[in-house]
């Protein structure tokens, strides 16, 4: 019973973090197709846009399909979402590992530096002129209680590396660590990644019902539509600025919402992302804690 439920598990995982991706995004990239008005393309456009041939195309072996075997349709989105899937996991992780290098380890890093110097040099220019200083007063109390939620939200959109586990968790870790190498007798190393790992065999072994792998499914879908709305931004952007000409006046009035939409879905992706891998992490943490310690508990 446990190995069925197991193998449907793994089946849901592969359903929504890689065929779901791979699905939608070949849907978004369909969907606006049909807003053009095919028959406002003339043949010289065609020869000379590889991208109206391909929407012509698209519409007529489309229409096609769905008037002979719906079904037809179907299962090969299906086969083509889910290897797509693959793909836009590979890349997504790609892709926040190259911002994270160019963000967190650089941009971020010197941003932060310059920041806490002009705060510095401001907080000294007020100091000459108000000998009490501004920090202290009721007004920067709330100012500071008023700016300080959406200046962690703005610096989130800047922040691709999330971190593994909530900082309080720290002397949890060290403590799993310890007791690690006091049953085993080795010198376990204090490495995420093998921490996580033998949290995921021991969950496996011993039966812990674990929360990790229902975050890890949502981490791995979140990150995948947080690229692939990354890409629609452009997509859109390219779609509306090349081929406004073949577009519905009332359909280009609405470019700006509809980026304006695509670009609060990335956020939201991107947001619940890395909120979904530190989770995952804290889980990881709690799980192989209560296993080295339910003994005593």
């Amino acid at each position: 019973m446990n190995d069925l439920l197991s193998k449907i598990e793994t089946f849901l995982f592969d359903i929504i973090g890689l065929a779901l991706p791979g699905i939608f995004l070949i849907l978004l990239i369909i969907v606006p197709i049909y807003f053009v008005n095919v028959d406002t393309i003339n043949a010289e456009s065609l020869q000379k846009s590889l991208f109206l041939s391909f929407i012509c195309y698209i519409n007529t072996s489309l229409y096609a399909i769905i008037k002979t075997n719906p079904t037809y349709l179907i299962t090969g989105l299906f086969i083509v979402g889910y290897i797509l899937g693959h793909l836009i996991k590979v890349l997504s992780i790609i892709l926040y590992d190259t911002l994270a290098a160019i963000f967190d380890d650089n941009i971020n890093v010197a941003a932060k530096s310059i920041f806490i110097k002009i705060k510095a040099f401001a907080g000294s220019i007020y100091r000459r002129v108000f000998t009490n200083g501004f920090s202290g007063t009721v007004i920067y109390r709330h100012l500071d209680l008023l700016f300080k939620p959406a200046n962690k939200y703005l610096l989130s959109i800047f922040i691709f590396r999330p971190p593994n586990y909530n900082l309080d968790n720290e002397t949890l870790k060290s403590d799993v660590i310890a007791k690690i190498n006091e049953k085993l007798g080795t010198t376990f190393p204090d490495k995420w990644y093998s921490l996580y790992k033998i949290s995921v065999i021991l969950n496996t072994q011993e039966g812990i019902k674990s929360l990790s792998n229902f975050f890890l499914s949502k981490y791995n879908l979140y990150r995948s539509l947080s690229l692939i709305f990354l890409f629609l931004f452009f997509y859109i952007n390219f779609f509306f600025s090349q081929y406004n000409t073949v577009l519905g006046a009332d359909l280009i009035k609405l470019k700006m919402l509809i980026l304006l939409a695509i670009s609060l879905l990335w956020y939201t992706f991107h947001y619940k992302y890395k909120r979904y891998w530190t989770l995952c992490g804290n889980e990881t943490l709690v799980s192989i804690y209560y296993y080295l310690n339910k003994g005593s508990l």
